[in-house]
């Protein structure tokens, strides 16, 4: 079955039950049918809806969601034209502290990282 990209886009998907795996996902095919910035606006839009449709608009987090949308795009270059065999090919994509190497704690949780993207401020990535 495949990732429904165009009820996500139209805001129809419910909040419930879409993971971070379903995050990527929509992310990486975004980003096939788009460049960078359509894909992106495309993203933030439709997740900032989803969030406001469930009643917690505040949830939407700007720079995690950007941030997010970059990592998947830099890995994309990869011969992978299926997300299964994408995922499979990345799986730092689904571990929730792949930021924490680019960006601190403190950066994220900033109110201002909620409302418009942030760049990161770690001078050299952190590995776990």
């Amino acid at each position: 079955m495949s990732f429904p990209i165009d009820e996500f886009v139209a805001g129809r998907l419910p909040a419930a039950g879409f993971d971070h795996r379903a995050h990527v996902e929509a992310g990486f095919c975004l980003l096939q049918r788009h460049g960078f910035a359509d894909a992106a606006h495309a993203y933030t839009t439709a997740i900032t809806a989803m969030a406001t449709a469930a009643g917690a608009p505040e949830k939407f987090h700007m720079t995690i969601t950007v941030a997010m949308l970059s990592a998947i795009a830099e890995r994309m270059s990869d011969s992978c034209s299926n997300f299964d065999s994408f995922a499979a090919q990345h799986p730092e994509l689904f571990d929730r502290a792949i930021l924490l190497r680019h960006y601190s704690k403190e950066r994220l949780q900033c109110p201002q990282a909620r409302q418009t993207f942030l760049l990161p401020d770690r001078k050299e990535p952190q590995f776990a």
